[in-house]
């Protein structure tokens, strides 16, 4: 898989290297980054033939030979290509030395100015790789936006350090998984489970959501607020079918919980006895399978219409090159449609920038 990642990214692993964990080599928050020893990080260069590491790594050398390809072979980066597993480990590894106590939010491509790109189009020179980094100094609320210049490989250097206040970077998984850890250890939440019958914290499901309107007097910092949900039997059950009656709100930066909104007051309301299960292991036990359904087949004989070169989609005379990133999701560049022995450009750059979920309930917790 990592050779068949690398063919259209920046780098060739050593077909004989094992991923492992390093402590010295964490990923943006506690999730940890497998340290992939590199055989060469390329910037244009020449480079061995992926295909041929590929064909040896599973026949293994023959007798008397090694793992030295017979020719050289060129890999070229697109200025819009996504950071690979190097890129990232070097933009990670700059943040940390020029800062200490860092907790990352997010890493990116900086995507070079459109002047950059149009000159790079009509044959100019590739821009500079550039990561983009949204970091944070736990426990207090500053926010730091970086830029490091990757051009040097593993000597990077960051090209932009500014710190902000009033303002609060996007939620991620990592501090999804925290919050849940915070609220189940917390004591006061543990003695209102306990006041509701619920001794097994293995089966409570404290569900992350963002805060809106939060109470006035924790305002300002950085706070997740978790909808409550109990198991039925074990943890594939659905949460979702036993909703509990209170929502505690969660500082991220303290690690503690600051509010419990109790919404209801008085008496809390049975939970609901019926299992409503949709795991596949669950479900024969509640209802039998369908089995009425006839088969669907999709197969293309001839292979599909579309092409995919590493990021670039050809399909229809159309030519679209594609990216994610952690704000927009998908992005579309360089669109074009095949037209009179050219490619015209249609679109620049397109992406789904907001997108509003209104639930319609404007009362607590959920306004």
């Amino acid at each position: 898989i990592g050779l068949a990642h690398c063919e259209t990214q920046k780098l060739i692993w050593l077909p004989a290297c094992q991923a492992r964990r390093d402590a010295s080599t964490r990923l943006p928050g506690r999730n940890r980054l497998p340290s992939l020893h590199v055989c060469k990080y390329l910037a244009g260069r020449s480079v061995p033939s992926l295909s041929w590491f590929r064909f040896q790594r599973l026949l293994g050398p023959a007798d008397g030979q090694s793992l030295h390809p017979p020719e050289k072979a060129t890999i070229m980066v697109h200025p819009l290509d996504p950071l690979c597993a190097a890129e990232l480990e070097i933009a990670v590894n700059a943040a940390r030395t020029h800062q200490d106590g860092l907790r990352f939010n997010s890493v990116s491509l900086q995507e070079p100015p459109k002047a950059e790109l149009l000159a790079f189009r009509r044959g100019g020179p590739s821009p500079p790789r550039c990561a983009a980094l949204v970091l944070q100094l736990p426990p207090s609320d500053v926010v730091i936006e970086a830029e490091v210049d990757l051009s040097s490989g593993p000597k990077a250097a960051i090209t932009k350090w500014k710190e902000i206040t009033g303002v609060q970077p996007m939620l991620t998984p990592d501090d999804c998984s925290l919050a849940e850890d915070i609220c189940k250890a917390d004591p006061k939440v543990q003695e209102l489970l306990r006041q509701r019958g619920i001794t097994d914290m293995s089966l409570v499901a404290a569900d992350p959501w963002s805060v809106h309107l939060p109470p006035r007097e924790v305002g300002g910092a950085r706070l997740i607020q978790t909808f409550m949900y109990l198991h039925g039997k074990s943890a594939d059950d659905n949460a979702y079918a036993r909703p509990l009656d209170f929502t505690p709100v969660i500082n991220l930066n303290t690690g503690e919980v600051v509010h419990i909104d109790c919404p209801y007051g008085g008496e809390s309301p049975e939970l609901p006895d019926t299992d409503s299960n949709y795991h596949r292991s669950l479900v024969p036990g509640e209802r039998p399978w369908r089995l009425d359904l006839r088969p669907l087949d999709v197969i293309q004989p001839q292979g599909p219409s579309y092409s995919v070169e590493g990021q670039l989609i050809k399909w229809q005379k159309w030519h679209i090159r594609f990216g994610f990133n952690f704000k927009e999701g998908l992005v579309l560049h360089d669109v074009g449609y095949e037209d009179g022995g050219r490619v015209r450009p249609i679109l620049h750059r397109a992406s789904l920038v907001e997108m509003c979920v209104p639930y319609g309930d404007p009362n607590p917790p959920y306004e």
